[in-house]
């Protein structure tokens, strides 16, 4: 079976999905409006081949944008940034055991371009308690809000990039589910 998911706006009717940063303190949401513009778009495909294995692959699409001359501003105009990135991740199921991998390219054209894997397995070890492990990484690149907001950024941030390990005991019966887990 073949599903794909592919998040568009009814408004636009298309691939993009227009968003405004919102909020801020001391300001109006008009103002705010007019300081940021976020350009969103993303597509996944996923597809089983038998009862024991998927895959699973995608993009995403982000741009973001100033777009105001306000003496109140962050004194930016015109400033702009754009990610690409794609991913993909292999499952294989059989009996009680899961193995998962994937990997996700990320290209930002202020910060540059960041490979970022993941694994995990899990066994069943019966009907009601399972143990898993999972390894990821993962890479965020700061957001022009992040960068300019006025009063709550900073422009001297540089991208993110994390790993995380973590072992667990999961189970339970009826609505008890517990969950015991060494993470870092």
């Amino acid at each position: 079976m073949t599903t794909m998911n592919i998040s568009l706006p009814d408004a636009l009717k298309a691939f993009v999905d227009t968003r405004t940063e919102e909020g801020g303190y001391g300001t109006s949401s008009e103002y705010v409006r007019e300081l940021i513009r976020r350009d969103q778009a993303r597509l996944v495909v996923r597809r089983s081949f038998g009862d024991d294995f998927e895959a699973t692959a995608g993009g995403e699409w982000d741009r973001q944008e100033v777009r105001t001359r306000d003496a109140f501003g962050p004194g930016l105009a015109d400033e702009s940034q754009r990610t690409w990135a794609a991913f993909g991740q292999l499952a294989w199921s059989h009996g009680p055991l899961r193995i998962d991998a994937g990997v996700r390219r990320d290209d930002n054209d202020v910060f540059g371009a960041e490979t970022s894997a993941k694994a995990g397995l899990a066994w069943a070890v019966s009907d009601a308690w399972r143990l898993r492990a999972t390894y990821g990484e993962a890479f965020r690149a700061p957001s022009l809000a992040d960068l300019y907001y006025p009063g709550f950024s900073n422009p001297e941030l540089r991208p993110e990039s994390s790993q995380s390990y973590e072992l667990a005991v999961e189970g339970g019966q009826g609505a008890w589910r517990t969950t015991v887990a060494l993470f870092e």
